[in-house]
């Protein structure tokens, strides 16, 4: 995989891509707080059969654009910058896969910013029931969902070391990581962690984590019923799933598939998660 800098309104992303130019496109969206690079063993394991472009959203990774966590309310510039960042004036199938907020961006960026998707493959992506995305629109409602729990851990992150090592110690104490494939740590923090002279830090800020987090003022519901491409979507089993309600996802016409790996499933079962999206990208594969 090589990289490329891409330019968007206000800054440049930085582009993860392996080249394949006969094959269908694959664009990633990442999770919030991690970056494309995390996803390398996932990523490797398509790039026999797909040209894959993974950018690293805004204030995450390599990529260079300012933030501005007090002005943030919905994911739609995230969904700007998909559009922007994955242009393809070709006809080639194209296949969106997300990971959790990365499959809500690629959902905006399909349903209102121009991207140009033929099928879309979601590992947990977040839906929430419509209240949920209600809240931000009425007085108080976004103010109140700055201290979200999610928002709130975000918030109280450390980012600061003395060096890259002490933070990959750090990391590696965590038991958040244990479920991860070798490697994939390593990977996360070779573009999570960015080195000055006597110092490390976080990529992703924990103020803008926490304000992402924070920030629900679109609405993935409206998103998918603005689409035509078909879409498939990857539950975890366990305790944390943002996938809910089922239910409604069903009214829809969407039947989770099930995946006994937690939300971060891509990182725990890189192998599995890769073999599900081949799967529902056969006819593409096919064309």
């Amino acid at each position: 995989m090589e990289r490329k800098r891409v330019e968007v309104d206000d800054g440049d992303l930085s582009v993860l891509i392996a080249r394949r130019p006969s094959a269908p496109r694959l664009i990633f969206g990442h999770a919030n707080g991690f970056n494309a690079g995390t996803y390398r063993l996932f990523l490797s394991e398509l790039a026999d059969q797909f040209e894959i472009i993974a950018p690293d959203l805004r204030g995450h990774g390599l990529s260079q654009v300012p933030v501005e966590p007090g002005n943030l309310r919905d994911w739609q510039v995230f969904g700007r910058d998909l559009a922007l960042a994955c242009h393809d004036s070709s006809t080639r199938p194209t296949l969106f896969v997300g990971h959790s907020m990365g499959s809500v961006c690629g959902l905006l960026a399909a349903a209102w910013h121009g991207l140009r998707v033929d099928r879309f493959a979601l590992i947990e992506p977040i839906f929430m029931p419509s209240w949920f995305y209600a809240i931000p629109h009425i007085p108080g409602g976004a103010w109140a969902y700055r201290y979200n729990p999610m928002s709130t851990a975000a918030r109280k992150r450390r980012s600061l070391w003395g060096s890259r090592s002490e933070a990959i110690a750090h990391y590696k104490e965590k038991p958040l990581f244990e479920r991860w494939q070798p490697g994939v740590l390593e990977d996360y923090l070779d573009t999570g962690v960015i080195e000055h002279d006597e110092s490390a830090s976080l990529a992703c800020a924990p103020e803008w984590e926490a304000a992402i987090f924070a920030s629900h003022g679109h609405n993935p519901w409206s998103a998918l019923r603005e689409l035509h491409a078909p879409v498939s979507i990857l539950k975890s089993v366990r305790r944390g799933s943002t996938v809910y309600p089922v239910w409604r996802l069903r009214r829809h016409g969407l039947d989770p598939d099930l995946t006994q790996a937690s939300h971060l499933a891509p990182m725990e079962d890189p192998i599995g998660c890769a073999d599900w999206v081949r799967a529902q990208a056969a006819d593409l594969l096919r064309a």
